[in-house]
């Protein structure tokens, strides 16, 4: 006797063709009518539950992804304003506006990004993402890229946001990605390595 399958779409789907199958005469199968019904109707429950799950699912990530893009939208118009306040206020006027002021800043080396994930898609664009070291809103990402056999890294972009879409690659090409963080001229060290085909 076979196993049962393991995935509820499938077992659902055997249970709907098995139910339909005999319904002409359930007898031949040691069933009966009413037995054939509810099973259908447990079936079809466990199909309609996977895919008000799925769509809870492309919900929840469609929400991921706007909110993403929400906040580099946010960070992308704050950082001029806050570099012009900077630039334009003294301590006194920074501190009102709930900035540190400039004396309390220390010069540190930022964190290494972490987690770094590429994932391809076959109009060849790569998404990067990756978890900030440390959470200092002046921090810019440089994402570098060894292409193919070169044993050398490239700087492909800078960002302040904590993803990038690398657009116009060729699927099937070798790629690793490495990023490190850069804040006031000093570098982090790099991200693990993310490779991608």
């Amino acid at each position: 006797m076979a196993d049962i399958p393991q995935n509820a779409r499938e077992l659902a789907r055997e249970v709907i063709r098995f139910c339909d199958g005999a319904a002409a005469d359930p007898g031949a199968v040691g069933s009966d009518a009413a037995e054939l019904a509810d099973l259908r109707v447990f079936a079809q429950t466990v199909l309609t539950a996977e895919d008000e799950k799925d769509a809870a699912k492309d919900t929840f990530d469609g929400k991921v992804t706007a909110a993403d893009d929400a906040q580099t939208a946010l960070e992308t118009a704050w950082r001029p304003a806050r570099r012009d306040a900077y630039n334009t206020a003294d301590d006194e006027e920074l501190r009102l506006v709930g900035l540190e002021p400039r004396k309390e800043r220390a010069l540190t080396t930022p964190l290494a990004p972490s987690e770094l994930l590429a994932t391809p898609s076959a109009d060849g664009i790569n998404r990067l993402t990756w978890k900030r070291g440390d959470d200092v809103d002046s921090t810019l990402y440089d994402i570098e890229a060894q292409t193919g056999n070169s044993p050398d890294f490239a700087l492909v972009y800078t960002t302040g946001a904590r993803r990038f879409d690398h657009k116009n690659q060729t699927p099937g090409v070798k790629i690793v990605y490495r990023v490190s963080a850069r804040r006031r001229g000093i570098s982090s060290g790099f991200s693990n390595l993310a490779q991608v085909y």
